[in-house]
């Protein structure tokens, strides 16, 4: 039991961190298309939280597959905007524009190395130190991929 709600509170703060995401994309810029995408996003999470609150074997899986989706769209969107990317600008003021992204980016990583961590190996020490050693290789590829 105890693995399985180590990925549905994953699931959850996740799916919330999307539906946040893509309201502040819509408030910000005025994107529906922000909006939309962090909805549905948000949805595909909780259908995935709730498969997983009943014991369905498809719901951590939905989740990983989520949470790689959105971390391949995030890492395609850097790239994409390399050049306007930019934590600080001219005067040393932070860009709020770029960092959203970053964040989404990282918030999907360490979903993605979680919910691998319940769906492969289990919580043991063991698989919790993998699960994150490949994490951060993961992301560490992922942005030395943006960056290049």
């Amino acid at each position: 039991m105890i693995k399985t709600l180590a990925g549905q509170i994953a699931l959850g703060i996740y799916a919330l961190l999307l539906a946040v995401s893509g309201l502040i994309g819509y408030v910000r810029e005025g994107s529906r298309l922000s909006l939309i995408a962090g909805s549905l996003a948000a949805v595909v999470a909780v259908i995935a939280l709730r498969l997983s609150v009943m014991n369905d074997r498809w719901g951590v899986p939905l989740g990983v597959l989520l949470s790689f989706v959105v971390l391949l769209i995030c890492s395609y969107r850097s790239r994409r905007e390399r050049s306007k990317v930019r934590l600080r600008d001219h005067e040393g003021q932070l860009l709020g524009k770029s960092m959203q992204n970053e964040l989404l980016f990282i918030a999907s990583g360490l979903v993605l190395s979680v919910l691998a961590a319940v769906q492969g190996v289990g919580l043991t020490p063991r698989g919790l130190l993998g699960c994150g050693l490949f994490g951060v290789l993961a992301v560490m590829f992922l942005v030395k991929w943006i960056r290049s």
